[in-house]
């Protein structure tokens, strides 16, 4: 009875310790991850006043397609499938590079930045898949 109770102990106190690894993986992760999205959010929030307030961005829109089109040719994602990517990755458990998070976040911004026509949620999702499978790398 007693070697019973002390393998039931060890066993639940090993469960305990992957219990409390998993909820300090989800701590770390979603403050991470918070964090971009409110940097996002206070940078998409800025640009969008800019442009209403100075129209004549505008007109660099063509550049900054340019530009946009350049970076990712520059980190080899020509063929990117934007959310569809990430969204097949996390099903299939494939690998997104954590490279592509900084790219999205500035194609987005110059995209915002001179009045292109963009969603927010698509560039918040692709943000958050990429960040999501890259910690999980660590």
């Amino acid at each position: 009875m007693n070697a019973l109770l002390k393998e039931m102990l060890k066993q639940n106190a090993e469960r305990a310790g992957i219990a409390l690894r998993w909820v300090l993986f989800s701590l770390i992760s979603g403050i991470v991850v918070g964090c971009v999205g409110v940097v996002f959010y206070r940078l998409m929030a800025f640009v969008t006043h800019f442009r209403e307030m100075y129209t004549w961005v505008l007109l660099f829109l063509p550049i900054g397609g340019l530009v946009i089109v350049a970076s990712y040719k520059f980190m080899h994602y020509e063929k990117d499938s934007g959310t569809n990517l990430v969204l097949s990755a996390i099903h299939s458990g494939d690998h997104i590079p954590f490279r592509m998070a900084p790219l999205i976040f500035i194609s987005t911004v110059i995209t915002h930045l001179l009045g292109g026509s963009a969603g927010r949620e698509g560039a918040a999702l692709q943000l958050g898949g990429v960040l999501e499978t890259a910690s999980e790398d660590c």
